[in-house]
């Protein structure tokens, strides 16, 4: 029998809209709504270029599983 006993996800997010601000105000809400659920999450790499678009690398808990060494 198998068990996950830690696990998280690995993502690359690429926000962009119309407007520079309405990009930062999407992100912005994206971590509150982290932060809401309590989920860890380490922001590997952040990238905001002058065309309005901001590139996030992160690492985030998955589910309520264990992360273990993933978020440190």
């Amino acid at each position: 029998m198998k068990r996950i006993t830690s696990a998280c996800l690995s993502q690359t997010i690429r926000f962009e809209a119309f407007t520079p601000q309405e990009v930062k105000a999407e992100y912005d809400l994206y971590l509150k709504k982290l932060d809401a659920r309590n989920t860890k999450y380490v922001i590997d790499d952040f990238q905001d270029n002058s065309h309005g678009v901001i590139t996030v690398k992160i690492r985030k808990q998955y589910n309520t599983y264990h992360t273990g060494e993933y978020l440190e």
